[in-house]
């Protein structure tokens, strides 16, 4: 039996390494000689570092030296050992997660101002907005973000609009961006801000108007009081006027069934929230009297839709009567606007495409102000309208411009007496504030009982601050009112004190008695503080209405050029709407907030008037002043084809970065200007289409300007640029796309060539496309600008060489030349030879049809000749057979002269024979 030696700890870590030869062995040996000492080094230290190797091997330079041999004969251990120190490296660094370095996100805070009226709920709570509800009744909620930009913007008309009407409506603003509220769980908004309105025990009405606090005003004051109660006949005239649609409803309110009016009035609600600008009014009848005028109405309850042009409807009685199946047969039945309003919310929509697109669209830019009344620039269109569309010449039409022309004149007057009433208010105001700040003040006296009790007006004097003493932080009895002093007399008494021994504050009390029923009771009931002072508290509404459109900016002009009462026909005019087939639509737009749309048309003053014809790609704006007469010859004149499209222009101004000196490196172009410098005839102009909000055009500016620089010295080429944007050009010449180039070469303008869409925009492309078409000579000065002095003398003698090329080719030709001359000469005679072949040949043609008609009449006389030659012969035979029976013999002589006589006559029909042969061939 064989005994194997034991393996000894250094083969065991031999055999343990020891593997096949891999790829690792194309390493270079530099390489592998380090990779082998590192992997050694490392190798050595765990194995001194385990007990199993320090009793195995004792010596650390034993084990490095046994290491290297290993090495040395598996070069291929490198590989394997790198690849587990990098797995090791790489699950060590990404088991470990990294600290983070992105700063938390700050706790929300207040989004309107500390003294806001507003209430905020920054941490998107919604648990408080229902007890908010039920305590206010109406509720206007805005969702915001605080990052976003138009919820910043917002935030200043929201407060604005709370300031005005938040007595009646509490604002709230709610954050519904914070991840742990309760907002951002139950709502997935897609953009910020959004505006709704809360009614208790109802659902959120949008509000999809303009984010401005006067329209916020103006919206939830018609929510407030969305219909209108009609109490007499010349009401109900001005409401059905005011509207081309409106919903009016009788209802007998002595009934204790409301559910109808119910349903009536939220009708409403949604009809207004659905378009607060092109709303259809409500109105409400509850006399049986007024409701007898409309022979329609026959019972409670009864909705009657009322439209200008169309005939009234009512609603039908075996329908439901709920709010949803009252909206729904509105919308169905009810009549567009003549003129309707055209408001972008800011958002991307097609609502202006859609009016264009169906045909030429007049647009009137004018500002609205929804709290200042009827707009008196859309009233006026909307009554050339109404003429334009009264395709029957009804009376009904002609009643609601005649009233509509009324309410106008109204409204500029009661404008006017508004305007000198708020100036007398502001006045006395400001006089009061100046001097004093009164407070009225019941002093009662508990020991004397009786029903008259000290009123006192309280009123704070400070010379200093005038207009910051009228907060009353002062308690009462720090007023030194002695109630005993101020016991109830027939007289009043006024007293004057010093507040704190500050002499530049003084207080006056001005007290006298009055009966207790007196203030709180009239005509035996009690009296409303809004009826008692209602007058007042009107004025000030008003005029606090005036002071907010002068804070948003509304200029509160008034043209009483619009107030005239003179009801003008126009004759052709009336229902010409239904007699053309280029009819006209009708809107209106708002020039403050949406001016862009005003400024693109080439317009921006208040009661501008466009006419847009979208399918001819013209704009034709009317420059005359804005009254019926003129805007009614616009309108026929575009009828008629009378009326030149209008083009807009910007200022003309050089390139910036042009260079000095005489020729202008590159020309701005506008409308005015296009004609003079891109359609010169002797020059080739390269004209650059570009806008501002193009981004490319900017990265693109600065290769046409090295372009332009390159043609500085050719005077015959020309590069301009034009603003698209701002300058209109015929439709010929206007840009596709931007940026684009476009070149017009010299004396053939209309042979214009673009820029084509797939060629990159470079130096090198661009100017090889300028040179394709332009003029040879600014191509030969463009070779010769290119080329250095060795490539002018190469193109010199290759110049030469065809030069001298050409010459013999010249020559060549010239004898081939010379040579076509003399056989065209050769040619020349024989095609007239063969003229005058072709002139003997229809003569002689003509000759012989002559004589082809002689020859048959000749053989027609030659038959003749014949027959009675026949006879002739027979004759003389039977007549010699008679002489020679007669006579028996006959002499030599006579026989002779017979046979003569017979030759002679042969020989003569002979001739006429060959004769008329001859004529015949």
């Amino acid at each position: 039996m064989t005994m194997h030696n034991a393996a000894s700890p250094i083969q065991m870590v031999g055999d343990m390494f020891s593997i096949d030869d891999g790829p690792c062995l194309l390493l270079p040996v530099s390489f592998r000689l380090n990779l082998n000492s590192l992997a050694l080094v490392f190798l050595g230290r765990v194995f001194i570092r385990n007990d199993f190797g320090k009793k195995a091997l004792g010596n650390e330079a034993i084990m490095i030296e046994y290491i290297r041999l290993m090495m040395a004969k598996h070069p291929d251990l490198c590989c394997v050992f790198l690849c587990c120190v990098g797995t090791f490296l790489l699950s060590k660094s990404f088991s470990h997660s990294k600290p983070s370095i992105t700063q938390p996100q700050p706790w929300p805070t207040s989004f309107l101002p500390h003294f806001s009226t507003t209430i905020d709920f920054p941490y998107g709570d919604l648990d408080p907005l229902e007890d908010i509800v039920q305590q206010h009744e109406v509720a206007f909620i805005m969702f915001y973000a605080p990052w976003c930009a138009k919820s910043r913007e917002l935030r200043w008309q929201f407060e604005q609009a709370a300031k005005f009407i938040g007595n009646k409506v509490k604002f709230i603003s709610i954050n519904c961006w914070w991840p742990a509220g309760q907002c951002r769980h139950r709502y997935s908004f897609y953009s910020y801000p959004h505006l709704y309105v809360k009614l208790q025990l109802l659902e959120l009405f949008t509000y999809q108007g303009i984010p401005a606090a006067e329209h916020i005003v103006a919206f939830l004051d018609s929510f407030l009081r969305p219909m209108t109660y009609i109490a007499s006949h010349t009401q109900l005239v001005e409401f059905l006027t005011k509207a081309d649609t409106t919903v009016v409803g009788y209802f007998n309110m002595s009934s204790s069934n409301t559910s109808d009016y119910n349903q009536f009035y939220y009708a409403s609600l949604r009809i207004l929230a659905n378009d607060p600008y092109n709303n259809i009014p409500f109105g409400v009848i509850t006399s049986r009297h007024i409701a007898s005028v409309y022979k329609v109405i026959t019972s409670s309850p009864t909705i009657m839709l009322s439209r200008s042009i169309k005939d009234t409807l009512v609603y039908p009685g075996n329908s439901n009567f709920t709010t949803s199946e009252i909206v729904k047969w509105i919308f169905k039945h009810k009549q567009e606007n003549i003129v309707e309003w055209i408001v972008h919310s800011g958002m991307k929509t097609l609502n202006l495409n859609k009016h264009i697109k169906q045909g030429p669209t007049v647009i009137l830019f004018t500002a609205i102000d929804p709290i200042a009344g009827p707009n008196l620039y859309s009233n006026i269109l909307r009554e050339v309208a109404l003429d334009y569309f009264n395709c029957d010449n009804k009376d009904k039409v002609d009643e609601i411009i005649k009233n509509s022309i009324y309410m106008r004149w109204r409204s500029i007057q009661s404008k006017s007496k508004q305007r000198s009433n708020c100036t007398k208010f502001w006045s006395s105001q400001e006089t009061e504030q100046d001097k004093k700040c009164c407070l009225s003040v019941v002093v009662h006296d508990f020991q004397q009982q009786s029903q008259k009790h000290n009123v006192c007006d309280v009123c704070i004097s400070n010379l200093m601050n005038r207009y910051e003493h009228c907060g009353f932080g002062i308690p009462l009895s720090s007023l030194s009112l002695n109630p005993a002093k101020l016991r109830p007399t027939n007289t009043h008494y006024c007293q004057n004190m010093v507040i704190n021994y500050n002499t530049l504050s003084r207080i006056s009390a001005c007290c006298g008695s009055h009966e207790t029923d007196d203030i709180m009771t009239h005509l035996g009931r009690p009296v409303d503080l809004y009826v008692k002072t209602g007058h007042q508290k009107h004025v000030q509404h008003m005029c606090n209405i005036l002071r907010l459109n002068r804070l948003q900016g509304y200029q509160n002009t008034i043209n009483h050029k619009l107030s005239s009462l003179k009801q003008e026909k126009f004759g052709d005019f009336t229902g010409l709407g239904c007699r053309t087939n280029k009819t006209v639509n009708f809107i209106a737009m708002d020039l403050k907030y949406h001016k862009v749309f005003a400024t693109r048309l080439g317009v921006g003053k208040e009661g501008s008037l466009v006419l847009v014809d979208d399918r001819n790609e013209a704009n034709y704006i009317m420059k005359k002043e804005f009254i019926k007469n003129n805007i009614v010859k616009f309108i026929s004149n575009f009828t008629n084809n009378e009326l030149r499209p209008d083009l807009r222009s910007s200022s003309s101004s050089t390139l910036s970065g042009s260079i000095a000196g005489k020729h202008q490196l590159i020309s701005e172009v506008t409308t005015d200007s296009f004609q003079d410098i891109v359609l010169h005839k002797s020059k080739d102009v390269v004209l650059y289409y570009y806008t501002s909000w193009c981004g490319f055009c900017t990265a693109f500016s600065h290769t046409f300007l090295a372009v332009a620089r390159y043609f500085q010295d050719e005077h015959n080429v020309v590069f301009a640029r034009i603003n698209a944007d701002k300058n209109d050009l015929p439709w010929q010449y206007k840009g596709s796309s931007f940026p684009s180039i476009v070149i017009f070469p010299a004396n053939r303008k209309s042979y214009s060539s673009t820029y084509p869409d797939d060629l990159p925009k470079t130096i090198p492309n661009l100017v090889n496309f300028v040179l394709r078409h332009a003029q040879k000579a600014v191509k030969m000065k463009a070779g010769l600008k290119m080329c250095s002095k060795n490539c002018i003398s190469r193109n010199r003698q290759s110049a030469l060489k065809l030069i001298m090329y050409l010459q013999k080719e010249l020559v060549g030709l010239k004898s081939k030349a010379q040579d076509l001359e003399k056989y065209i000469e050769k040619l020349k005679v024989k095609v007239k030879l063969k003229e005058g072949r072709r002139d003997v040949e229809k003569e002689t043609c003509s000759v012989v049809n002559l004589l082809k008609s002689k020859v048959e009449m000749l053989m027609g006389y030659l038959l003749v000749l014949r027959t009675r030659i026949n006879r002739k012969t027979t004759h003389v035979q039977s007549a010699k057979m008679l002489r020679m029976r007669l006579l028996g013999n006959v002499g030599q002589i006579e026989k002779k002269d017979m046979a003569a006589i017979l030759d002679h006559h042969e020989r003569h029909v002979t001739q006429k024979l060959k004769k008329m042969t001859m004529l015949k061939l």
